[in-house]
């Protein structure tokens, strides 16, 4: 991924502080799995396409940790 101008990089930015300020006020807790892919979207080290792919596996492993979890 090419280096991002810094004017990307801080529409990145307000676009992740943006939601991360959306979860605090709703209560949820951002883990640092989550907060390290938003951190290497942000500069540019994954675009939005991997960013979100990984953001799904995430919640998978997550979700399918929980449920076991539970199920215990």
């Amino acid at each position: 991924m090419p280096n991002l101008s810094k004017t990307e990089q801080a529409k990145r930015r307000f676009a992740i502080e943006s939601v991360i300020g959306t979860h605090i006020a709703e209560g949820i807790e951002l883990d640092a799995t989550v907060r390290s892919l938003m951190d290497r979207f942000v500069a540019g080290e994954i675009d939005l396409s991997q960013f979100s792919a990984d953001m799904q596996r995430h919640a998978q492993s997550v979700g399918a940790a929980t449920h076991l979890m539970g199920a215990a």
